[in-house]
């Protein structure tokens, strides 16, 4: 173990706990995981293989103190679901954000590695859990904390999960089955947090999205009758009435995912640094080659 002290938020979780198996395979970094229920089976497996584990929330700022506290780095991850996962808490999730960032400034951490979500625009997109993000990030941007903005879009693991459900040949999505919606996978938010830490002088300041490839679900379908040979597969996806009147949050989604999905395509964006502190304003930003290389 080296002797820089990272702390994981979500380390149990997708995002986190990828970023703390990418960060363990470099051998330089003092890991300490932050979950809520220290005595998850998760939990003790970290602990097992040398991982610090310390129970504490996101809306619990002196918990949060009380963990940064002399951590060089901090792997940041908020979400945007009631406790029961059956709707949105917007406000719940810019709290968590607001508090992290905060502690973070509070205990002088040197690195903060923050993951939202990929965004076409900064600007209100009506979507609460994408909005909360952007708050968040502005936030962020108003306070000193040194930062690297990661913005993930779909995670490919939801393949097979309630809300990508495949069941009987038929895969069910929210959008048109010829909508190519942005994925990729949590393990490589991980590998890019951890490229984050490694070179801060190259990463700091900066606005990364992170995408593996634009996939319908077509695509996806026929990716999955090449893995299961002799079956066919059918993408679906609910009337958009039906969204409108009972979902209207996915419904905006899907509006905004069908427009964005197909030609002609959103260009790529410019990496941002925050006015003033870097020269390398407006750099382009490509981490997908240094993401495999590592892998």
């Amino acid at each position: 173990m080296g002797e820089l002290r990272l702390v994981i938020c979500g380390a149990t979780g997708q995002q986190g706990g990828a970023a703390v198996e990418r960060l363990l395979a470099r051998q330089r970094y003092r890991l300490v995981a932050l979950t809520r229920d220290a005595a998850s089976p998760k939990a003790r497996a970290l602990a097992e293989r040398g991982v610090q584990v310390e129970q504490g929330d996101l809306l619990d700022p002196a918990a949060l103190h009380r963990i940064f506290t002399g951590a060089h780095g901090v792997f940041g991850v908020t979400q945007p679901w009631s406790a029961d996962y059956k709707k949105v808490d917007a406000a719940g999730e810019v709290q968590q954000g607001k508090n992290l960032i905060d502690a973070c400034v509070k205990c002088s951490v040197k690195h903060l590695v923050l993951s939202t979500a990929m965004q076409l625009e900064d600007k209100p997109t009506g979507l609460p859990h994408l909005d909360s993000k952007q708050d968040i990030e502005r936030h962020l941007r108003a306070t000193p904390a040194p930062f690297t903005l990661l913005r993930p879009g779909t995670f490919i693991e939801n393949i097979g999960l309630p809300f990508f459900a495949v069941k009987r040949g038929k895969l069910r999505g929210f959008v048109d089955s010829d909508a190519k919606l942005p994925f990729m996978s949590a393990h490589d938010v991980g590998e890019a947090a951890a490229v984050a830490f490694d070179a801060p002088d190259r990463w700091l300041e900066q606005t990364v999205d992170l995408v593996s490839d634009y996939v319908s679900g077509d695509d996806i379908c026929r990716a999955l009758e090449r893995t299961h040979p002799g079956q066919r597969f059918r993408h679906t996806c609910p009337p958009r009435w039906l969204m409108r009147l009972f979902a209207p949050e996915f419904y905006k989604m899907r509006v905004g995912a069908e427009a964005s999905g197909r030609p002609p395509f959103p260009p790529p964006r410019q990496a941002r640094r925050r006015p003033g502190r870097h020269p390398r304003d407006g750099a382009r930003v490509d981490v997908s080659g240094e993401v495999r290389g590592q892998r």
